[in-house]
C-alpha cells in the first residue's frame, strides 16, 4: 500500500512543508516560499515556465502577487498520495484556490493537484521539484461512463 513506507516523523516533516509553502505563497513571501525547497528547488507552473532556485522561486511569487485578485486568495492543499522514490518521496496532493473582494463572497478561482518531489537536505524535508497541474476538461480523471475510464488523459507529466 503507498504510503505505508514512510515514518510517522517524516510525514508530519512534509505536511509542515507543505503548510508553509501555502502560508507563504498566500502571504506573497517569495523568500519563505523558496525556503520550502531545496537549494536548486524548481517549480513547474500550469502554463510550463520553469523557475529554478531561491531567486527565481521568490519571483514566481512576486508575479503572482500582482494578479488580479491575489490579494485574499487562500490556497488549501490535501496530500492525497506518498509514494517511496529512490531518494525520497513523490507526493501528491491536491489543491483548491478561493477568494474574496470585500462586499463580495469568496469564489473558487481553481482546481488542482501537486505533484512533489520530496528529498532531504540539511537533515530537512524539503520540495526540489513542484509540477502544478490545473483542472481542466483536458486533464482531469473523466469518465465516457460510470465503468469507463478516459485513459487518454493524461493525469501527471
Amino acid at each position: 500500500m503507498a504510503g505505508t513506507d514512510i515514518t510517522p516523523e517524516d510525514r508530519a516533516a512534509i505536511y509542515a512543508n507543505l503548510r508553509d509553502y501555502a502560508r507563504h505563497l498566500d502571504l506573497a513571501d517569495g523568500p519563505g516560499v523558496a525556503s520550502t525547497f531545496t537549494r536548486d528547488g524548481v517549480i513547474e507552473t500550469t502554463r510550463g515556465r520553469t523557475h529554478t532556485g531561491p531567486e527565481e522561486l521568490a519571483q514566481f511569487v512576486a508575479d503572482a502577487a500582482t494578479m488580479e485578485g491575489f490579494s485574499g486568495r487562500q490556497h488549501h492543499m490535501q496530500p492525497m498520495l506518498i509514494e517511496k522514490t529512490d531518494d525520497g518521496y513523490l507526493v501528491t496532493s491536491y489543491w483548491m484556490v478561493k477568494t474574496f473582494h470585500a462586499g463580495k463572497p469568496p469564489f473558487f478561482v481553481g482546481l488542482g493537484w501537486y505533484k512533489d518531489n520530496y528529498v532531504q537536505e540539511d537533515g530537512a524535508w524539503r520540495c526540489q521539484k513542484k509540477y502544478i497541474l490545473q483542472w481542466s476538461p483536458q486533464n482531469a480523471p473523466i469518465f465516457d461512463s460510470p465503468n469507463e475510464w478516459k485513459s487518454s488523459r493524461q493525469l501527471a507529466p
